[in-house]
């Protein structure tokens, strides 16, 4: 379940030690201050959210474009791919189940436009745009996410390359529960979060695929609100706004996180 934590523990500490939010004028944070530290550790947690989201409709597209629509069998993998003939849209449900006890589950509806229409199988270079409405459920020992994300690919055939440039937006609730031990003793916490999200122009180089790589061009925005409850060792109870920025420039990315009156910059990876 920690893959969909969004954050999680680590947004705990900026929570708690983050400047007034009244400040009008961002304080460069200190590189060394642990909060930013776990923050930066506990970045890909929040991005792994969305990533499988994108992934996950992405590996729909392609599937549909490359004719693989049968139903794949795996150990802990449930996948299934059909053509809705009277919405003109492709369903897909994909459901994963580890050894851990979590579970996470997705529901896409894809619809591919080419010169101006729906089409059932379509051809890249007759391919106007692809649409995705994809919703996201999780539930494990750690707590339980859902999550949203509507997008539109725009594809663009090259000689050897093929790139996707994607526009939308998404959200993403979730509740969870984590402990941290120290010298002090163990801490307890109950985390409630929600964020919305919204992609700009993102290009992906999609011939080999989506995983592992960041976009080559583009940007997205978390924005969301965090609302942590501890017991034990360092009791607290702290709700704060926080906004997360990533912009992408030949496959580089800068994260930009902004809590309070603080802001800090790092670079983006991408899982």
């Amino acid at each position: 379940m920690k893959r969909f934590l969004v954050g999680g523990g680590v947004i705990l500490t900026l929570l708690l030690t983050g400047c007034n939010d009244s400040t009008t004028t961002l304080t460069p944070g200190d590189p060394n201050d642990p909060s930013f530290q776990s923050f930066q550790d506990g970045f890909g947690d929040l991005q792994s959210a969305t990533n499988s989201m994108t992934n996950t409709a992405m590996n729909v597209m392609g599937d549909v474009v490359n004719g693989n629509t049968a139903s794949p069998v795996f150990q802990g993998i449930t996948y299934t791919l059909l053509y809705n003939e009277t919405t003109q849209f492709w369903v897909a449900h994909l459901v994963l189940d580890n050894e851990a006890g979590s579970v996470a589950s997705f529901t896409d509806s894809v619809q591919f436009v080419s010169n101006g229409g729906p089409v059932k199988y379509p051809s890249l270079p007759e391919l106007d745009y692809v649409r995705s409405f994809l919703t996201f459920n999780a539930e494990g020992p750690e707590g339980s996410a859902t999550g949203f994300q509507n997008i539109i690919a725009t594809p663009t055939v090259l000689d050897s390359t093929i790139t996707v440039s994607v526009n939308g937006s998404g959200g993403f609730e979730g509740s969870f529960t984590h402990s941290r031990t120290d010298s002090s003793g163990t801490t307890d916490c109950v985390l409630d979060a929600a964020f919305s999200s919204t992609y700009s122009h993102l290009v992906w180089d999609v011939t080999h695929g989506t995983e592992g790589q960041c976009p080559r061009s583009g940007s997205f925005v978390h924005t969301g609100d965090l609302h942590v409850v501890c017991t034990g060792a360092h009791p607290g109870d702290a709700e704060k706004h926080w906004t997360v920025t990533a912009t992408f420039e030949n496959g580089i990315g800068t994260v930009t996180v902004v809590s309070g009156g603080n802001v800090w910059h790092f670079p983006a990876t991408c899982e």
